[in-house]
Formats: structure tokens, C-alpha cells, sequence
């Protein structure tokens, strides 16, 4: 058998590519028969794939692409959602970035208003405001549903959530097979304790948070929560934008703040030294570390 494992261009490591490649080395581990190519754009699925695995219900041009390009060949397609409704964050986003953080009651009612205001605006979800579930992504969520042999979320309440969204009248929820995440711990690269600290030149018993940094991950109240204990270092580790308007702000706290650290390109075997290489005061882990 002959998969194509479908995934969004690799412009940085995020957690839906982690997935899609851990899945395939476990699945090659487990059966021999069985040949799995990671695609990273729909030009390359082709009629000799037995089955396209699709990857993200988040990224819908490359998602729908890839599913036009399978049904057009008569492809099986199985597909991993990875999505969650994210929508209760997008009232405070706008003001956020209007009032550069200050927000108040009124702002939050008026970002609230615009976040049903977008739900019928045919936006995709990853538009200006991101968080925003309009009826276009609605209705790709519905059609990914209908077109897909079986879906494969991370949980029943993920599944049971792009269900609901969708307006999917299928009460059975026949088509959903849960796949949990797993940790794998195989082939970990674990530092000694001298090596860790030269290779990463950060302060000992800190507080690690793992993500990409950007708004829906609230790194920023982290920091903005800890200035009453500027002596308890602080160290984020995962990817992010030089340019980003979140960024940018974050960067202006941490240095208000002083003694936050920030950990860019890490492969993935080391992440785990970062854990139990001393001893932590907190972790907090979102998604992968290059997400």
C-alpha cells in the first residue's frame, strides 16, 4: 500500500508537521508492507497513492486543494483535523493590537460584535482575524467531513467540535477513529549538565514555556504576571517571527522585565534536556517546541 501523508509547505516545524512525521515513522515501524511519501504540496499526490492522508482542517487553501486534487482522482482520503475553536480569543484580539495591549469594556463588547460580524463575512479563518469561524470555513469543515473515508482526530471532543461546527448530520459520528498524541522519548538526546548549559547559555531553575509565540498562546501575561518576581528567570522556547506585531511587544516586556530568555532552533531530540537536564520551576508545553 502506497499513502500520501499531505501536509502544509515546510516553512518551520509546527505542530500538525510533528504529527504527520511521527506518525509515519511509527506506522513504517509497525508495518512493513506499506510505503508512506510526505507531500508538502498537491502537485505531487498522483494516482499511484493508494490513500491521501490529509493534514489540518486550519489551512484551507492548501487543505482544499489537496482534497480537489484527490477526489479528481478518485483517491480514499482520511483526514486529521487538528483544529480547535479559538474563537473566545478573538474579542481581545483587535484590542489588543488597536490599543497596543490597553484594552477595555468597551473595546472587548465591540470585538465582540465584530466576531459576529465575521462569521458571516466570507473570510476564511486564518484572515485578519484569525480566531474568527466564519460561514465559508463552516462549510469546508463540512465538506472535508463528507469527503473523508474517516476522520482522525486527537480526541472525541475534537471530533464531536468540527461535527458541530459543520452542521454534519451524522448523530452515529461513524466516521471518527481517535488517534491520541503520544510522547516519544526514543532517541532523545539528554545533555549532561555542563554541555547544556554552554550549548544554551541560560540561567538554571527557570521557567520554561514550549510554543510558538503569538497571541493565542498568551506568552505575553506570563511575562506581564512575573514582573512582581524579576529574580525567577524565564525562558521561551519555540519559533517565531522577527516581525510580529506580538512579538515585538512581547520582546518590549521581557526586556521591562529582564531576565527572560529566548530559545529559537532546537532540534527536536534536545528538547527534552530542557526538562529534566535541572530542576524547573514550571513548564508549560504548547503543542511542539518549533509550533
Amino acid at each position: 500500500m502506497k499513502v500520501a501523508f499531505c501536509i502544509r509547505p515546510n516553512q518551520y516545524a509546527g505542530g500538525d508537521m510533528v504529527q504527520a512525521l511521527k506518525t509515519r515513522e511509527y506506522l513504517l515501524k509497525l508495518e512493513k508492507d506499506i510505503q508512506i511519501d510526505v507531500l508538502d504540496t498537491p502537485e505531487k499526490l498522483d494516482k499511484s497513492f493508494d490513500i491521501a492522508h490529509i493534514f489540518n482542517y486550519s489551512t484551507e487553501q492548501i487543505t482544499n486543494e489537496y482534497f480537489a486534487k484527490a477526489l479528481e482522482m478518485n483517491i480514499p482520503i482520511v483526514s486529521s483535523p487538528i483544529y480547535w475553536d479559538y474563537s473566545y480569543a478573538q474579542p481581545s484580539y483587535p484590542a489588543y493590537v488597536w490599543t497596543k495591549g490597553f484594552i477595555t469594556k468597551s473595546i472587548m463588547r465591540a470585538g465582540k460584535m465584530m466576531n459576529k460580524l465575521f462569521t458571516f463575512i466570507p473570510l476564511g479563518r486564518a484572515r485578519v482575524f484569525s480566531f474568527s469561524i466564519s460561514s465559508r470555513f463552516r462549510k469546508n469543515i463540512h465538506y472535508y467531513i463528507e469527503k473523508s473515508r474517516f476522520i482522525l482526530p486527537n480526541s472525541m471532543e475534537e471530533g464531536k467540535l468540527c461535527y458541530l461546527f459543520s452542521n454534519y448530520k451524522d448523530p452515529s459520528y461513524k466516521k471518527i477513529r481517535v488517534v491520541l498524541n503520544g510522547v516519544d522519548v526514543s532517541g532523545v538526546s539528554i545533555l549532561k549538565k555542563e554541555s547544556f548549559f554552554s550549548k544554551y547559555p541560560i540561567p538554571e531553575n527557570y521557567i520554561l514555556q514550549v510554543g510558538r509565540i503569538e497571541f493565542a498562546k498568551n506568552q505575553i501575561n506570563l511575562v506581564e504576571a512575573m514582573m512582581v518576581k524579576p529574580e525567577i528567570p524565564i525562558v521561551f522556547l519555540g519559533y517565531w517571527d522577527d516581525n510580529a506585531r506580538y512579538y515585538l511587544r512581547m520582546k518590549s516586556a521581557a526586556e521591562r522585565r529582564g531576565n527572560v530568555y529566548f530559545v529559537k532552533n532546537v532540534p527536536h531530540d534536545e528538547v527534552y534536556s530542557f526538562i529534566i537536564t535541572q530542576r524547573l520551576m514550571y513548564c508549560c508545553l504548547l503543542g511542539s517546541h518549533q509550533d
